[in-house]
């Protein structure tokens, strides 16, 4: 069961890893939720750190969108608290005290629980103290006869009205002792709490951290269902905007405990960034070459926009016959073989089954386009400015079979069958007979030879109207 975490300075990812296994991400920034929850296709998110102020924050929508595709989603601490408490009723899960005061609004602000913190090298190491941990600190330390309430209140002001990367204990004490109101009972408790800090000091966002990942891991299993909910999500014109944008937006990096900083799927070919734009300059000397399949990748972006826009999710049972049925036409049913055509193709790692997983879409809604093709055809002729002229042959020809007495057959004409493809393929099409005429027929959508043959013999009476 795949989980991914999204976490930062609250816990170190090593100590993360002790209670749950799962694959940990650097503090949630916008688009990034979406990108993992694609890329990755997990059961479950946990949000634990974001980005606040500087980096835009994750929205409320790829939230809500994740859980719409039977995501779970569980925020605590931070980040993960705040959007919790305010996407409760839609059915994102929170954990843990910070959490419960925020939705009970007890706690408002989202500077409760900013901090600021060293870069990913650092392990996001903070460089200032989180307010609500101040907050339950100072709420513990009242209640074991180290502060009065009076004192408590005073300090919970003090920290509130200073900017959050410039909070830390040492700084709070200070300014307070500095403080006009620091009677001499006042500098009394301060050095009291100075001295209990050592070990009483609370990490509220940490506990609620730890909480949710011991409360993950004692829920997931083989069983687990996918997350529902009882609203519909609605496909804005705003989320599609911000959607199209986070198509390119790049799956976060992956941080791994036992190195020194975050690993990234795209470091690993970071040497090689050059080739895509490389093979495109190939791709564009060989002239329409390219237009086609310009034209054809802008099919497939158009195709995984409609799936991705009816919610489409393919199963991993549909996948791996759909897998099996490539490795068919690619002849690839060898182990081995396969292994080094995925290697070959740039498409190691996890990219193969992601780009499978595209490309079942996209099939899947080529079917259902499908069923309407010879509806929209004709719309397609007009906006290109064709249909006038094939409209136009296509009622002389009309007109001229029923003077010649409808539909021809075979045996009315001076040619047997051979004849009657080489004329068509060699003469008018100037091209040699398919080998395989059904699949030929198949593919322009005939209903197989019989339909090919039917309209090739109109075409030859409409040609030759003279009875032999």
């Amino acid at each position: 069961m795949k989980v991914c975490v999204f976490l930062g300075p609250t816990l170190a990812t090593a100590q993360a890893k002790d209670i749950l296994n799962g694959l940990y991400f650097p503090p949630v920034a916008q688009g990034d939720l979406y990108a993992v929850a694609r890329a990755e296709r997990p059961h479950l998110i946990a949000i634990i750190d974001g980005y606040f102020e500087s980096t835009p924050s994750v929205w409320h929508k790829e939230i809500l969108w994740a859980l719409s595709q039977g995501i779970h989603v569980l925020g605590s601490s931070s980040m993960g608290a705040l959007r919790a408490a305010e996407l409760a009723t839609f059915g994102m899960e929170g954990v843990g005290k910070v959490f419960e005061a925020l939705a009970s609004g007890e706690l408002e602000d989202d500077d409760e629980v900013a901090v600021v913190h060293g870069p990913a090298e650092s392990g996001y190491m903070s460089l200032s103290e989180a307010l609500v941990n101040i907050r339950f600190t100072l709420r513990s330390a009242v209640n074991q006869g180290v502060l009065s309430t009076d004192t408590r209140d005073a300090l919970v002001a003090l920290g509130k009205a200073t900017y959050y990367p410039q909070r830390s204990w040492p700084s709070l004490l200070e300014t307070s002792r500095e403080s006009a109101a620091s009677t001499p009972e006042r500098l009394r408790e301060l050095n009291a709490l100075e001295a209990w800090l050592a070990t009483g000091k609370i990490d509220q966002k940490r506990a609620d951290a730890e909480t949710l990942l011991w409360r993950i891991r004692d829920r997931i299993g083989p069983d687990s269902p996918p997350k529902s909910v009882r609203f519909h999500f609605q496909h804005t014109d705003s989320w599609e905007q911000l959607r199209r944008l986070a198509r390119h937006h790049p799956v976060p990096s992956i941080t791994d405990p036992e190195s020194d900083d975050a690993t990234s799927r795209a470091d690993a070919t970071d040497d090689r960034a050059w080739l895509a734009s490389a093979v495109l300059d190939e791709l564009r000397l060989l002239g329409p070459t390219y237009s086609e399949v310009r034209e054809q990748t802008l099919n497939r972006a158009l195709a995984l926009e409609v799936a991705d826009q009816r919610g489409l999710d393919i199963r991993d049972v549909s996948l791996d016959a759909f897998e099996e049925q490539l490795r068919r036409q690619h002849d690839l049913l060898h182990a081995d073989d396969f292994e080094q055509w995925i290697v070959d193709q740039g498409l190691a790692g996890g990219q193969w089954r992601r780009a499978l997983r595209a490309e079942a879409k996209i099939q899947h809604v080529r079917a259902l386009a499908e069923n309407d093709l010879e509806r929209d055809m004709p719309s397609q002729l007009k906006i290109k400015g064709r249909f006038h002229g094939l409209a136009e042959r296509a009622e002389a020809k009309h007109r001229r079979l029923e003077t010649l007495g409808g539909q021809p057959q075979l045996h009315d004409i001076d040619l047997d069958e051979s004849e009657l493809w080489a004329w068509y393929f060699e003469q008018q099409m100037d091209m040699a007979i398919p080998e395989n005429l059904q699949a030929y027929a198949l593919a322009l959508d005939f209903d197989g030879i019989d339909g090919l043959r039917w309209a090739v013999l109109r075409e030859y009476r409409f040609v030759h109207p003279i009875v032999p």
